[in-house]
């Protein structure tokens, strides 16, 4: 049998030819295992008659934010990243980022569950708005199934509406996460900076900074946020929550365990819930400091409804401070509340469920624990320091039906377990 030898000097150049077609992605400017420079955008991926598309390096996510800046705002269309991809730092400019709502991205990115690391937008300018890897997500558009790892996002001057995913959705953010680090001055938010539209099924691990409106996962809300969490520091000056800064839209099975820190306005969960906001289904397990309305969940609440929640974490302020509201300005509903605080400690108007309340605020089924230090003398279901629990009914043998029962938490939305406190339903 004749034997096929390959002389080895030409075995070498085969083989390099070979790993030079992979380096270099079979003629592409820059192919998928090859670093990306922070400069060059590849848009050869895109054709206009088609629908559907593929992302496979750095410089093919620059060339989407390219073609998005430049007009085209991807309705109809889907992308679909196939790889892991690594932004190495470089400064990244958002795509859909002009105040023109016809650049706004209306398309579906579809993440397919792949990472984006090391995105980063730092900037000491003012008026540096509207940031995050998307600047604006529009009615319609989608961004699903994506995890961004080590975001740096650190805008020092005077600047708003920045967020991981995006700065200001008014579409659908779903099944994301987030990492790393997230600061600007107003309207700040690990997922978003800004939601007019839905974030669900989405998680932030994110520290947030800022001054106003920050929250772990959103900083202004007046869409819907539902099961979604976080677990980051979250720090700022007025209206700061370890879940949203504000809200006036629906909060609902949501949770935080961040450590929340600021001045005015500060809740475990959201700092504000005004004009006809919701926060339903939640709980908080952080520690919560301010100074003037502080509380285990929400700080400030005004013509808004606060259903069905619960918190743990200690509770510091000054002025107006609850262990689930630190207080109400009137018209409010706070109802099936539990709190189950550390501690609650403030100089004026403290209590163990809301610090201060207007009277036409309404307070219906509320409890706090006896084990709560302090001297707590207006007690009663619709009182500001709720009625008597005891760890035994809340945490005991019997807990699975105290919650269910007597706390009216709702079984479609929590799962109980004896000797355990409630846990969300937060399945996909």
């Amino acid at each position: 049998m004749k034997k096929h030898t390959i002389n080895g000097t030409c075995g070498v150049v085969i083989i390099t030819l070979v790993i030079v077609a992979a380096l270099t992605g079979c003629g592409s400017s820059v192919g998928p295992f090859m670093e990306w420079d922070g400069v060059t955008t590849d848009t050869s991926w895109y054709d206009d008659g088609e629908t559907d598309f593929s992302i496979t390096t750095a410089a093919a996510l620059a060339g989407l934010a390219e073609l998005a800046n430049g007009g085209n705002n991807f309705s109809g269309k889907t992308i679909t990243q196939k790889v892991n991809i690594d932004l190495k730092g470089h400064d990244w400019t958002s795509i859909g980022i002009t105040t023109d709502d016809t650049t706004w991205f209306k398309g579906v990115y579809n993440g397919n569950g792949k990472t984006i690391s090391n995105l980063a937008i730092i900037s000491d300018q003012d008026y540096i708005n509207y940031v995050g890897l998307f600047g604006f997500i529009d009615f319609g558009g989608t961004v699903e199934n994506l995890k961004l790892v080590a975001v740096n996002i650190n805008l020092t001057g005077d600047s708003y509406c920045a967020g991981g995913v995006a700065g200001d959705n008014y579409g659908t953010i779903k099944n994301c996460s987030v990492s790393g680090f997230v600061k600007t001055y107003n309207t700040a938010g690990g997922v978003a900076g800004y939601n007019e539209g839905t974030i669900q099924y989405c998680y932030s691990t994110c520290t947030v900074e800022g001054t106003l409106s920050v929250g772990g996962v959103v900083g202004t809300n007046i869409g819907t946020v539902q099961y979604c969490y976080a677990t980051g520091a979250v720090s700022g000056i007025i209206s700061v929550g370890g879940v949203a800064g504000e809200n006036s839209g629906e909060i609902k099975n949501c949770y935080a365990t961040a450590t929340v820190s600021g001045e005015t306005a500060i809740g475990g969960l959201s700092g504000n819930n005004v004009f006809g906001g919701t926060v339903r289904n939640c709980y908080a397990t952080g520690d919560v400091t301010g100074s003037e309305h502080t509380g285990g969940v929400v700080g400030f609440n005004d013509q808004s409804t606060i259903q069905n929640c619960y918190a743990t974490g200690n509770v510091e302020g000054d002025l107006s401070t609850g262990g689930v509201v630190g207080s109400a300005y009137g018209n409010d509903t706070i109802e099936n509340c539990v709190a189950l605080n550390n501690s609650i400690t403030g100089s004026t108007y403290v209590s163990r469920v809301i610090g201060h309340r207007n009277t036409s605020s309404s307070l219906d089924n509320n409890y706090g624990s006896e084990d709560i230090p302090g001297t707590w003398s207006n007690i009663g279901l619709d009182d500001y320091d709720g009625e008597d629990v005891i760890a035994a009914d809340y945490r005991g043998a019997n807990s699975d039906t105290w919650w269910k029962n007597t706390a009216g938490f709702p079984d479609s939305d929590w799962i109980f377990a004896k000797n355990k406190l409630p846990a969300l339903k937060m399945n996909n």
